[in-house]
Parts: C-alpha cells; sequence; structure tokens
C-alpha cells in the first residue's frame, strides 16, 4: 500500500505503474469529484481502478462521478474495516483481470455500478416513500372535493354578476379539468409508489411469470395522457393507433408503464432537439403478442452508436444515464418478448416492442 499526502505525489505514485486502485477521499477531492483529479487519473491512467470515500452529503456529487465513469466504487463514511477489504479484493481482481483483457475490466466495473446505483437508490428509498405518502394522502383528499366541484358551476350561474369575466372562467376550467387532474396525479404516486415497492424487492426472488398480467389498455391511456402536455411543448404531435380490444399481457402494471413511458419520454426529446415533428404510437394484436411501435422523426441515431444503444451509462444526451433502454430490454425480454431498434441520423428512430400475452381476454382502448 502507498499513502499520497497531495494530488501531485499521487500522480507521481501513478507514473511507476505499480498501482492497480487508488482510493481517494471526497472532501480531498472537493465537491466536484467528477471534475479534475478524477479525469485526469482516467486519461492517464485508465487500468486504475477508482474508489471514492464520502459522506452521505456528498452522495449525489459520487453519483454523478459514477455515472460518469469517474469512479468504480464508493464507501460512506465512518466506513467499515470488513466492507472496505471486501471492496478493495474487488478492486485489486478487477484491475488484475484488466492486465489480461481490458474488456473484462469493463463489464466489471458496468456490473459494479449497477449495484453502486442500487446502493444509493436502497439509501434513499425511505426519504422518497415518505413525501410521496403524504402526496397519496393529499390527492385522496383533493379527489372528495371534486365530488362538489360541480356545484361550483351551478353556484357560478346563479352569481354570475358578482364574479368578474376572469375568474368565472377560472372557475369553468376548474370544474372541467379537475377531476382528469386528480384522476392523473393518483394514477402518476401509485406508479412511484410501485416503482418503490419494485426496488425493495429487487434483491429477492423475481416474481413468477404467472403473476405478470397486465391490461395494456389502461396503462397507455394512462401514459398517453400524462405524455400529451409534454409532447406539445416539445412541438411533437402526439397520434396514437390501436385496436379496440386488447388482450393482457405477461408484465406487471410497473414494468408496461415504466417501458412505454421510457420510449414517448425519449421520443419527445429527439423530437424536441429536431425542432418539431410527429410522434406515433401503433399497437397490433398478433398471434400470441402484442406488437407495440413507438416511431419518431427526431434526431435520430448515428449509425456508428446504434450497437451502443442500450447499454447501460451510454447515452446520446449528455445528462442521459442510458438505463432507461436498458431497462426497457430488460423487462422486454424477461417477459419472453422482443425489444429492437431501428433510427436513422436526421430522419427518426423506431421501436419495436413485442410482448406476449397472459390469456386472450382483455380490455378496451
Amino acid at each position: 500500500m502507498v499513502v499520497a499526502g497531495s494530488r501531485e505525489e499521487a500522480f507521481e505514485k501513478l507514473q511507476s505503474g505499480e498501482i492497480g486502485v487508488l482510493v481517494a477521499d471526497q472532501r480531498t477531492l472537493g465537491a466536484t469529484a467528477n471534475e479534475g483529479f478524477l479525469q485526469q487519473v482516467r486519461a492517464q491512467h485508465p487500468e486504475v481502478v477508482r474508489i471514492v470515500i464520502t459522506a452521505y452529503a456528498d452522495l449525489n456529487a459520487c453519483l454523478l462521478a459514477v455515472n460518469e465513469g469517474l469512479i468504480a466504487r464508493y464507501v460512506v463514511k465512518p466506513w467499515e474495516r470488513g466492507e472496505l477489504e471486501e471492496i478493495l479484493r474487488w478492486a485489486l481482481d478487477a484491475n488484475a483481470r484488466g492486465d489480461e483483457d481490458p474488456a473484462v475490466q469493463l463489464r466489471l466495473i458496468q456490473a459494479e455500478r449497477l449495484i453502486t446505483f442500487g446502493s444509493m437508490a436502497a439509501a434513499l428509498m425511505h426519504d422518497l416513500a415518505q413525501p410521496v405518502g403524504v402526496a397519496q394522502t393529499n390527492v385522496a383528499r383533493l379527489a372528495e372535493l371534486v365530488r362538489v366541484v360541480p356545484a361550483l358551476g351551478s353556484l357560478l350561474e346563479r352569481h354570475r354578476s358578482d364574479v368578474s369575466e376572469g375568474d368565472a372562467q377560472t372557475v369553468r376550467d376548474l370544474v372541467e379539468e379537475l377531476p382528469d387532474i386528480t384522476s392523473g396525479l393518483g394514477a402518476g404516486l401509485a406508479h412511484l409508489h410501485s416503482l418503490l415497492d419494485q426496488m425493495r424487492e429487487l434483491a429477492q426472488t423475481p416474481t413468477s411469470r404467472d403473476l405478470k398480467r397486465t391490461e395494456p389498455a389502461a396503462v397507455l391511456r394512462f401514459i398517453v395522457g400524462a405524455c400529451r402536455t409534454v409532447a406539445t411543448r416539445a412541438h411533437a404531435k402526439l397520434v396514437v393507433d390501436c385496436p379496440n380490444e386488447l388482450p393482457i399481457v405477461a408484465v406487471t402494471k410497473t414494468e408496461l408503464t415504466q417501458v412505454l413511458m421510457n420510449l414517448l419520454s425519449n421520443a419527445i426529446q429527439a423530437v424536441e432537439r429536431h425542432g418539431g415533428g410527429d410522434i406515433k404510437v401503433a399497437i397490433r394484436v398478433q398471434t400470441n403478442a402484442l406488437l407495440l411501435t413507438v416511431e419518431d422523426d427526431g434526431v435520430g441515431i448515428p449509425a456508428v452508436l446504434m450497437e451502443k444503444i442500450g447499454t447501460p451509462f451510454f447515452s446520446t444526451r449528455p445528462e442521459g444515464t442510458g438505463l432507461g433502454v436498458a431497462q426497457c430490454r430488460r423487462i422486454v425480454e424477461g417477459a419472453g418478448g422482443t425489444f429492437r431498434i431501428e433510427s436513422t441520423e436526421g430522419a427518426g428512430t423506431q421501436v419495436f416492442v413485442r410482448v406476449p400475452w397472459a390469456t386472450e381476454r382483455g380490455g378496451r382502448w
């Protein structure tokens, strides 16, 4: 083990070529751990496995460093000796394998980064669950108030002369829109709560496929409704081509919502970056499967990048993580379906998702 008292001394030690693992303190690196020192180490010594010791309050900066590939693991203070020793053993093994085959080291570090994100998510789930619960309680109360909204319309007509035109129009909008807004908020929070539950179960045995049964029509209506306003702001025209009857599919409601939300969000962003355009969602009932197609005429994906799409931590957007498409592929292929992307740079992208039926009966679009 070699100890360095400064960044300059650390670089001197690294020049020897005998260092396989670098352990640095987040506070020593400064608030922007994804800049400067770690970038230089990655550029000059990519074979060195980088680990950061951090305080809980600095996890956001550490998360950025993990996401950009600047570090492979982090250790939260106060650290435990056994945990740190285990991480160091893994890092030394990854470095040794990298000497034999750099591609093997890359796969090991990518897998470890997924574990890192999982541990970060576990640390934050409790904090997330509390405000979600409060919001669900408030939405439930709002739903009770919605029942008296029509009475507001009646009162407005009876006291029309006492209300300004601007306030009158606001009340009309409230009467017309509040029920749908409340319903959308409730559905969105229910989905968020379901995602939190799913995150808690990641370490458990996967749910049996026999229990994965979802009516896609209801999910599709929710996602399309939730995305229309965002699409309009992005100058994207959203068109849905769907049969009236749809079969039950072999994924959970949460999983199907994740897939549709990711695909539509990506399409909207691609169209927005292109200055506007069309997005078409088409569903076709095939023998024993449902074929979902999401097509946009956005910026498209360069051919040289196509093979990397769906790889965790690779994204065509600077702010992206690449985890959305990777998660979609995992869900669909885990259900026995297929996931395929075709794209032409400057012309748009098509995503084809084939999900098997759970039963022949279903719901109406």
